[in-house]
């Protein structure tokens, strides 16, 4: 007869390489260390989840209540509300430059303007700390439809990225609470 194997996965190289990254919002000082994929290269959902609620609760209120909190009952699971393109896409980045640390600018923002990747959970800005953004904005345009960003103001020094069908990239110098931008 035949018989069933518990043996677990294959691991992955790669994925074995990954040390947790600690993501921090410098806005509200929340953190959240993960590892976003497992030793055999499947994504990770609890930390997929964790970390979506630690960039989703940033700046909205019923966010805030969270899981442990009481969110209303109509609310979507927080994982859902974050692009998980998105969050492998920076752990991809953040691998590349060997970053262990992500410094969160602004994640979700529920009050963004109408339109913006911020208001469905597809964007971030951020940076790394001790790398330039323009070298992360220039790992970033390698990758296939994403829209990115550099700030560089000597006020703002960030990276933009989000996800969308038409790759788009632009630079921004304007200061802190104005904008100007220059296609890239």
């Amino acid at each position: 007869g035949a018989t069933t194997s518990s043996a677990a996965p294959p691991a992955a190289s790669w994925a074995q390489k990954l040390a947790p990254l600690l993501f921090r919002d410098i806005n509200t000082l929340a953190d959240v260390a993960v590892r976003l994929y497992r030793d055999d290269g499947t994504l990770d959902e609890d930390a997929a989840t964790e970390l979506g609620r630690v960039l989703w609760a940033a700046k909205d209120d019923d966010a805030k209540r969270g899981a442990d909190g009481g969110a209303p009952a109509e609310a979507k699971p927080t994982a859902a509300r974050v692009s998980l393109r998105l969050l492998q896409l920076v752990v991809k980045a953040a691998a590349h430059f060997d970053a262990h640390e992500v410094q969160v600018i602004s994640s979700h923002r529920g009050k963004a303007r109408k339109g913006s990747r911020h208001r469905s959970g597809e964007a971030i800005d951020f940076v790394f700390p001790g790398v330039p953004p323009k070298k992360l904005a220039d790992l970033l345009r390698s990758f296939a439809r994403v829209g990115v960003g550099v700030y560089i103001h000597p006020r703002s020094q960030f990276v933009h990225l989000d996800v969308r069908e038409q790759s788009y990239h632009w630079i921004d110098s304007s200061p802190p609470g104005r904008s100007w931008r220059e296609h890239a």
